[in-house]
Order: C-alpha cells, then sequence, then structure tokens
C-alpha cells in the first residue's frame, strides 16, 4: 500500500519489472548530466537518469547514479526530502512523509522484490596460478 499510495513509487517504478524506462532527474548532488549529455536541448532531461528495475534491487547496493545511498533506508530518506530543487528535477518527485515504521515497511518490501536464482549454477573454473 506504502508503495502504490503515500510513497508514490509506482508513478516511475511501474509493471513487473518495476520501471517505467524513462529519465527522471530525482535530485541527487550530482555533477553528472546524465541524459542531458547527450539531448542538450530538452531542459527536462539534464540530470536525468534512466529509472533502474527494483527486481533484486536489495543485491545491488550502493543506490543512485553516484552511489551517493549506502543501503535502502538511504535510498527512501532521499525521496522523503524531495531532493535538490532544481528547473530539471522531475514533477513526480514530491516530498513525502514517513513514519520510522513506514520506511521499514517499505525497506522490507523491497527486499522481497529479490527472487531464488533459477537455472543451472556457474560452473567452478579452475584457478590460474
Amino acid at each position: 500500500m506504502l508503495f502504490n499510495n503515500k510513497g508514490l513509487c509506482f508513478t516511475c517504478h511501474t509493471g513487473w519489472r518495476f520501471t517505467d524506462d524513462n529519465f527522471h532527474d530525482i535530485g541527487t548532488t550530482t555533477t553528472d548530466l546524465g541524459r542531458g549529455r547527450e539531448v542538450k536541448d530538452d531542459p527536462q532531461l539534464q540530470y536525468a537518469f534512466k529509472t533502474p528495475t527494483l527486481r533484486s534491487v536489495a543485491l545491488r547496493p550502493p543506490y543512485m547514479h553516484n552511489a551517493s545511498a549506502a543501503d535502502l533506508d538511504a535510498v527512501i530518506r532521499h525521496y522523503e526530502k524531495g531532493g535538490i530543487d532544481r528547473p530539471s528535477r522531475s514533477p513526480m518527485l514530491m516530498r513525502i512523509e514517513l513514519s520510522d515504521a513506514e520506511r521499514g515497511d517499505l525497506v522490507a518490501f523491497l527486499q522481497t522484490l529479490t527472487g531464488a536464482p533459477e537455472g543451472d549454477a556457474a560452473p567452478s573454473l579452475p584457478r590460474v596460478p
């Protein structure tokens, strides 16, 4: 419920892959122009990065394109603050207020998006001296 309502996560993390495959400026501290480096004539794409899938997100720290969030709790806290206010910041990014329990519930939900590995395990290769 938090993900789809109060947390507003669904606005960018949609579908079975939990991504809209679009580029957004989420207000991180960075000098990297992201998509704006290539698409210079669209002010909305300055500092914009592609929305990552949330599948197995708990296995991929650190977070954000610049590794500024060490864990999922830090990611949620970034969204609570709303990020840096600049002209290119996504209009879908709005400050949210969560209690400690709600933040913990949201992190726990994100951790459930990690499935069991499927298929054969990778072969063990001999070590080269």
